[in-house]
């Protein structure tokens, strides 16, 4: 991605494509947002505002961890539409940089669902203005600002979204392309055997046959090497395939349009997610499949079969990568589950579940979350008996269901605090009072 890409959007009155940094439609009186910044904003560079981000996120997550024992409050938002605004300037716009902005935005996402879900340390941060600030900021981040965050999304980025992140990500990133940096500029030959391989497949001078002997060389074929392989090819490849579409200026667009619209042949889009519109559940997670949005495809409208090779390649690389993953899954499947293992251990296939079998049971808990688990174990009358059986305390108690469930001790404790209505306990933080309904039916109650 370069800075002289022409990326077009969508206007969410009339569907007309527009110039990205346009700020009002030229169909319809539409008019988006503007931000003014004050004078320090203005002087502030691209890197003192990265920095403040990544500086600001990494005390958050610390102290969600339990490992920084105070909190003070950081404007996520504003600084955010700063960088957006920082990013579109003509020394910042670029590859790098845009990925950068797609990292924060899964760095946001994990935070609201930790939050949401009460998985962090730090209890004291329920009662912490600051911290409660800092996740109403990020909430608004992620429901305001996703048009925003899609102006910057690049097309590797899309698989990235199952994965957890931390703010640490970030900081790698960063630091891989200093590396990468650094590499080029002392001439370092260490990875070039590699860029040489992909420049053959870019040019089409490799067969496939040739090209799966080499990838079986490298990666042995080891899931986590096929990935890395897969992530190094995407580094190397989207920027070049970018610059090819940089070359195009808006002039060209519209005589390429006009042209097709002459000749009354379609105009060529592809589909991009439009997160702004997806739905998501009591969580905040998004549900897929994600509505889409069309926009203009440059590389079908000017160079369709440029990099046919390339593509053969990154669908090698994914049927490869789905094979092992496959394999890896079905080898899991076969080893004993553990939730399963440790609830036997406490006597589960002693209880009746309703009009559920034993498997039936195993398989509705495995599927669901902690707070669900709490409350379909306490509902069947497991956790009494445990208490009875095995417990002389209730700290006793919390612990051999933490230990049962692979969580926190205080997360069990909480969630059976909520099951009391008259019991204080956050119920913010620790829901499983909200899935009586659902597991009293599953029980047949």
């Amino acid at each position: 991605m370069t800075n002289d890409l022409p990326l077009i959007k969508i206007c969410p009155n009339c569907d007309a494509m527009i110039p990205i940094e346009s700020l009002e439609c030229s169909h319809c009186p539409y008019v988006y947002p503007q931000v003014i910044l004050t004078e320090a904003e203005e002087d502030m560079s691209h890197q003192e505002v990265v920095t403040a981000l990544n500086d600001a996120f990494f005390r958050l997550e610390r102290y969600m961890d339990g490992k920084l024992p105070a909190y003070e409050g950081f404007p996520f938002a504003r600084y955010m539409l700063i960088l957006f605004i920082k990013t579109r300037e003509t020394a910042n716009y670029n590859y790098v940089n845009c990925k950068l902005i797609g990292k924060y935005w899964w760095v946001i996402q994990q935070v609201i669902v930790d939050v949401q879900k009460g998985d962090y340390e730090t209890y004291a941060a329920d009662h912490n203005d600051d911290f409660n600030d800092a996740y109403g900021d990020l909430t608004i981040i992620a429901e305001d600002y996703v048009d925003e965050f899609m102006s910057f999304a690049t097309e590797d980025e899309i698989a990235e979204e199952t994965k957890k992140h931390s703010i640490t990500d970030i900081f790698a990133h960063i630091k891989t392309s200093e590396d990468a940096k650094s590499r080029k500029k002392s001439g370092d030959l260490a990875g070039q055997p590699l860029k040489k391989f992909f420049k053959k497949i870019k040019d089409c001078s490799i067969t496939q046959l040739e090209i799966l002997n080499y990838v079986e060389s490298l990666t042995e074929m080891k899931l986590s090497k096929l990935k890395l392989l897969a992530t190094d090819f995407n580094v190397y490849f989207y920027p070049r395939k970018e610059e090819e579409e940089a070359k195009y200026s808006l002039e060209d667009i519209d005589a390429a349009i006009k042209d097709l619209q002459q000749r009354q042949k379609q105009i060529p889009y592809k589909e991009i997610p439009d997160f702004d519109k997806a739905t998501k559940d009591e969580h905040g997670t998004i549900i897929h499949p994600v509505p889409t949005l069309k926009v203009l495809n440059i590389e079908r409208l000017f160079f369709p079969f440029k990099f046919y090779c390339c593509y053969q390649f990154i669908n090698l690389l994914e049927s490869l990568i789905e094979k092992h993953e496959k394999t890896e899954m079905t080898q899991e499947s076969v080893a004993p589950n553990p939730l399963r293992q440790n609830l036997s251990k406490l006597g589960f296939e002693q209880f009746k579940f309703g009009k559920l079998s034993l498997d039936e049971a195993y398989s509705v808990l495995m599927e669901n979350d902690t707070p669900f688990q709490i409350a379909f174990l306490n509902e069947a009358g497991f956790i009494k008996n445990a208490e009875k059986a095995q417990a002389n305390t209730k700290a006793r108690l919390h612990k051999i269901i933490a230990t049962a469930l692979d969580c926190p001790e205080r997360t069990v404790k909480g969630n059976l605090n909520v099951l009391n209505p008259v019991s204080k306990e956050n119920r913010k933080r620790y829901t499983a009072h909200l899935h009586l309904p659902d597991v009293q039916k599953l029980l047949g109650k």
